[in-house]
């Protein structure tokens, strides 16, 4: 999942539960819009009362990631012409008003590329919290995530090779093998 499309919902649900009075948050639903101009596909609804989201942050937190991999399985899910699904997430509010939130999921790739396709998401993640730590002067953690990104970008060297191994057209040497050699 990714980290920033977490944060993104979380903001708006924080912002929308916040609200008071009128525009207090009475149910919140998450939909699959159609692209063609039919009517949106419910996938979840989720009582805030109910659910205890006004009274603890975890709660909230919890529905995020749990929208997330329902919207994730929903576009995996998706006829194979589709690369992937635009979701919303729908606050309704005590009068009638809604507050809105869009975003997409890209499909879930293919069998065959699904370990490049992992260590790409954990090359991405691990480059993020590098990051992080950087910008917070943190020196022992930015080398361990240095060293994971390392270790992961290895790894999909050795995906290649394995490929590769038992076909006629075998993977091409990386430029540091090529001097090693010399």
């Amino acid at each position: 999942m990714s980290a920033e499309l977490h944060t993104k919902i979380l903001g708006f649900l924080t912002a929308e539960l916040a609200r008071m009075g009128s525009q207090r948050c009475t149910r919140v639903d998450l939909e699959c819009a159609s692209r063609k101009g039919y009517r949106d596909e419910p996938l979840g609804q989720w009582d805030p009362e109910e659910e205890g989201l006004f009274d603890d942050f975890a709660r909230v937190e919890g529905l995020v990631s749990t929208m997330i991999e329902v919207a994730g399985d929903h576009a995996a899910n998706l006829q194979s012409g589709f690369q992937g699904g635009y979701f919303v997430v729908y606050t309704r509010q005590h009068l009638g008003g809604r507050g809105m939130l869009t975003f997409k999921l890209a499909k879930a790739p293919e069998a065959h590329s699904a370990l490049e396709y992992l260590v790409a998401r954990v090359i991405e993640a691990a480059h993020t919290e590098a990051g992080k730590a950087e910008a917070a002067g943190e020196v022992g953690q930015f080398d361990a995530w240095q060293n994971a990104l390392d270790a992961a970008r290895t790894l999909c060297e050795c995906v290649a090779v394995a490929r590769s191994a038992g076909s006629k057209n075998p993977a091409k040497p990386s430029p540091a093998e090529v001097e090693d050699k010399s």
